[in-house]
């Protein structure tokens, strides 16, 4: 998985264009100043489908090319009585090239690219699947464990990592957009 993942890591980071977001798209005055990433809340009603949406903001180098979760280790961690993960997909132009799903254990690893730009600040990666329990979804990830590289061909060593609450931007297409509280 290793030598896979910095495969395709590194066939991510070719990409170089600018691609809009689409949508109305307002950034919160609270922004964070330097580079995030985002995981956020299991959303989704007990016994229905649920979700973790991955953000970044600020991201520096042209936009976030590739993100690798799971890189050095373990992935995201969730607590397997509360959510059943069953996909892993991309947004915002981003395709997800490798993917690792263990609802025993639970964990979530995967690898994915913008092969036509970056995103600066923006969803790239939702995780979908069912919401089994009102409870905590125990979701943890270690900073060490991710990779992120910029569409300009360098690797963002330095980011703040967010756990259990969502971006401070809020989108819904074709209607007016507020920040984040």
């Amino acid at each position: 998985m290793r030598t896979v993942a910095k495969g395709l890591l590194a066939a991510g980071v070719a990409a170089l264009a600018w691609v809009g977001l689409g949508g109305c798209f307002w950034i919160s005055k609270d922004l964070p100043a330097t580079t995030t990433v985002f995981f956020s809340d299991l959303i989704g009603n007990v016994d229905g489908p649920g979700e973790v949406t991955v953000t970044v903001a600020q991201v520096p180098c042209d936009g976030l090319a590739a993100l690798a979760v799971g890189w050095g280790g373990i992935g995201l961690r969730f607590d397997p009585a509360q959510f059943q993960v069953t996909d892993v997909q991309g947004v915002n132009g981003f395709v997800v090239l490798a993917k690792f799903i263990d609802n025993t254990g639970g964990e979530v690893r995967f690898v994915a690219v913008n092969p036509g730009a970056g995103v600066a600040t923006g969803d790239v990666v939702r995780i979908i699947g069912a919401r089994l329990g009102a409870g905590d979804a125990g979701l943890t990830v270690e900073e060490g464990n991710l990779q992120l590289a910029g569409a300009c061909g360098d690797l963002v060593a330095t980011y703040e990592l967010t756990t259990g609450r969502g971006a401070q931007y809020f989108v819904k297409e074709g209607q007016g957009c507020a920040g984040w509280d």
